[in-house]
Parts: structure tokens; C-alpha cells; sequence
């Protein structure tokens, strides 16, 4: 499944909480995949939902934003050579 690999991809190599939201359960002859989840600054899944509807929460950490985005170098290059 793409969007297990994806999303956790995209909130690592950004340094971001993400939040996934899914279409999920059976609509007419429809079946959706569901999998929606809450990805942390470090690519690690804190909460994940099944092929049915569910809430998912999470616990939200401001210093592991400013933890991960250390690690990225294009955010203090952005910073250093920006234009005003």
C-alpha cells in the first residue's frame, strides 16, 4: 500500500506532524482501504486506523518538530539565503 510508505516518508523528510484522512468502510459496491493515521516529525505512525470508519488521536509534541527539522539542512539554508 502506497500511502503507508508515503506518508510517513513525507512528515520525516519535512520534519511534520501529519495527519492522514482516508475514505474507509463499504459504499455501494465499493469496499475503501481506510488506513488513515497520524504520522510524527520522525516518519514513526502514532496512531493508524483500520479498513473502517474510526477516530484516531495522538498527543501532539512541539519539541519533536524542532527536534526533527534539526536534522534538516535545506530548513537553515532556506533561512540563510532567503530573499526579504
Amino acid at each position: 500500500m502506497v500511502a503507508s510508505q508515503v506518508v510517513p516518508t513525507r512528515a520525516f523528510e519535512n520534519g511534520v506532524w501529519l495527519a492522514y484522512a482516508n475514505h474507509a468502510g463499504h459504499e455501494n459496491s465499493f469496499n475503501y482501504l481506510g488506513a488513515s493515521k497520524i504520522v510524527a516529525p520522525d516518519g514513526r505512525i502514532e496512531a493508524e486506523a483500520g479498513a473502517e470508519e474510526a477516530l484516531i488521536t495522538a498527543s501532539i509534541d512541539t519539541q519533536r518538530v524542532r527536534a526533527a527539522q534539526q536534522r534538516l539542512p535545506y530548513l537553515r539554508d532556506y533561512k540563510r539565503y532567503r530573499c526579504n
